[in-house]
Order: structure tokens, then C-alpha cells, then sequence
């Protein structure tokens, strides 16, 4: 779950060369001038071919161009390698490489490897799970100005992951990745402002950072501002209609989950069980299970809280509140304090 998370902003890096170039890119002075030994335009060409802009999309074709350019010294390019090895795009992931050109760009300044590294401390992707890196490699990307690194500070500072707990410092860094862009922050500040932790409840805040994390496409925000609207919350302010909100956060939702995507699935069947269907809602939850115990084993904590709650609601599952117990149990083993009881 939080590896999907991080492999999604991974996949954002696959392009970004492509988003540099003026438009229409010209393709045949690229393709010259790398064949005659510019690394940079190397670089630049293989983003093209693995955005499909001006050429065909050929993964495996901008893979080895990106690899060439990171070869050539464009530190840029090795970032972008990293990339492409850690989602296994265009040439087979290699976490533990990716890791490995991680660290030496973000050594060189890139924010962008330091939160790439980051994350993969804080998953264990191809290193050992270390809270410590994770925050210190978040902490040195978001001061460099990433904001999806400021939020993954904050959820580390909500959960006690490498941190001890502290809300309010939450709350900056959450409110400093989604002023900076990061949509799922702002969902994430929203909870906080909707559940007064660590924070005076703000109804009329969280109404209005669902809203914007909404129409940035975050399905679970569409779903939680149908909610307060439907209960009756600030609907005349944000001139909103819970039947709207729930219908954009299945539009979302529904692909990923088709795809296999637990998170998405689970965003599904609650707009499923608040729109009065809940045989449907606790069929899909009930599928899901398996991957949720599955991750949870594998260490992503925030699997386990899921677990937690289905097993307390009785969502896809009989309500038993020992299963639920025993989940959070092993979300705060694998280092969420704040599931600690």
C-alpha cells in the first residue's frame, strides 16, 4: 500500500525530462547529437521514448538511453535510472541498484533521489527497513524543496515512525507538502482537521482540503467530503452534493481497484456502503483480505490498521474486536507508536 504510494511518485520521475522540452521536440537533432556522444541529449531522448512524445513509446529503448546518459555524468539521468529500476520500467527492477544511484545523487543535491531513498528506507525496499535514514533522507529532500518528502515526514511524524508522535509538527509538515502541490497531503491534513488530532476540529478546513485534494484527483478525498455533506456539514459553503462526491470517488477508484489495487478497492467499498449497498461493499472487502494480510505480513504497517478496522466494523469480516486488537498490535511491532495501545 505504501509501496504503491511511493512507486506512483516514482513513476512521476519516469518523465520528467520530457516535461523540459519545448514542444514539438526535435527528435532528429537528439537522436544526432547522443550519436555523437551528448549524454544530456541522450537523457533527453529517452525520457521522449518513455513518455511516447514525438516517437513511439519504447520503454526499454528510453531505459538504455537514460542508462547511457547516466553514463555519460547527467546526475539528472541517473536519478531517472533509479527510477526506472525501482519500478522495473523498460529493464528489470533492481531496488538495490536503484538505491545505489539514489544516494549518490542526492549526495550530488537532488531532492528528488533523497525522497526516492527515503521511501525505500522506510519500506525496505532493496535495503534494510531503517527509520532513521528514512527521516533523515525526507528531511534533507523536503528542505530541498519536495514536497511529497515533507509528507512523508508527516505521516512518519503521525504514525511515530522514526519519530516520536507529535501531531502538531504534523500538521506543518503535511500543511508544507500540500501548499507545495503534494494532493495526498492535503487529504491527509483534512483527517486531521476532521478528527481534531493534534488540532483544534475544523470542519470547514477539512471540507475545504478534501475539496481541493478532490479535484486533484484523490479519490479517498471525494469520498470523505461526501460524508461531511451527506451528515450535513458546511454543504450550503462548498455547494457540494454527497451524490456527486460519491460518484467521483468511484469514477477514481473503480480502475485501480479492476487493476488489483487494494487501496482503491477499499476506497470503492466505502462509497459502495454509503450509497446502500453494503452485500456488495463487504464482498469486495472480503476479497481483499488475503492481500491486506499479506502485506500487513510483509511489514507495511498501515495494511495492519486496515485489518484493525475491518475486523472492529465487521467490514468483509465477523466483528471480532481480539482480531482487531492483535492487528494493531502488529502495526505498532512494525513501528507505528501510534497504534501502540
Amino acid at each position: 500500500m505504501r509501496i504503491r504510494r511511493l512507486l506512483l511518485t516514482v513513476a512521476a520521475c519516469v518523465t520528467m525530462h520530457s516535461n523540459t522540452l519545448a514542444t514539438p521536440p526535435d527528435t532528429l537533432k537528439l537522436e544526432s547529437d547522443c550519436a555523437t556522444g551528448s549524454a544530456p541529449a541522450c537523457g533527453q531522448l529517452g525520457g521522449l521514448y518513455l513518455a511516447g512524445v514525438g516517437v513511439t513509446f519504447d520503454a526499454t529503448k528510453g531505459a538504455a538511453l537514460i542508462s547511457q546518459a547516466c553514463d555519460g555524468g547527467v546526475q539528472q539521468s541517473c536519478t531517472h535510472l533509479g527510477a526506472l529500476l525501482l519500478s522495473g520500467t523498460g529493464l528489470p527492477a533492481d531496488p538495490a541498484r536503484s538505491a545505489v544511484l539514489f544516494a549518490a545523487s542526492c549526495k550530488a543535491g537532488s531532492g528528488e533521489a533523497c525522497h526516492y531513498l527515503g521511501g525505500q528506507y522506510l519500506l525496505g525496499l532493496g535495503v534494510q527497513t531503517n527509520p532513521q535514514l528514512a527521516r533523515a533522507h525526507n528531511l534533507t529532500a523536503c528542505q530541498r524543496k519536495v514536497p511529497a518528502a515533507c509528507g512523508h515526514l508527516g505521516g512518519m511524524l503521525e504514525t511515530g515512525f522514526g519519530y516520536e508522535v507529535d501531531l502538531k509538527l504534523a500538521v506543518t509538515m503535511r500543511d508544507r507538502a500540500c501548499t507545495g502541490g503534494d494532493i495526498h497531503s492535503c487529504y491527509k491534513l483534512g483527517r486531521i482537521f476532521e478528527d481534531g488530532r493534534g488540532h483544534a476540529k475544523d470542519l470547514k478546513r477539512a471540507s475545504d482540503l478534501y475539496l481541493q485534494a478532490c479535484r486533484g484527483n484523490d479519490a479517498t478525498a471525494c469520498f470523505r467530503l461526501g460524508e461531511l455533506v451527506k451528515q450535513g456539514e458546511l454543504a450550503d459553503t462548498l455547494g457540494q452534493d454527497s451524490d456527486g462526491m460519491y460518484a467521483r470517488a468511484l469514477e477514481l477508484s473503480s480502475p485501480g481497484c479492476t487493476g488489483g489495487d487494494v487501496m482503491s478497492c477499499l476506497t470503492v467499498a466505502d462509497v459502495l456502503r454509503a450509497t446502500g449497498r453494503p452485500t456488495e461493499a463487504s464482498k469486495l472487502n472480503a476479497q481483499v483480505l488475503p492481500h491486506l494480510n499479506d502485506t500487513c505480513t510483509r511489514g507495511d504497517f498501515t495494511a495492519c490498521v486496515e485489518l484493525s478496522s475491518m475486523y472492529l466494523h465487521g467490514h468483509g469480516v465477523e466483528v471480532s474486536t481480539s482480531q482487531a486488537a492483535t492487528q494493531q498490535a502488529r502495526a505498532c511491532a512494525l513501528g507505528a507508536t501510534n497504534s501502540c495501545l
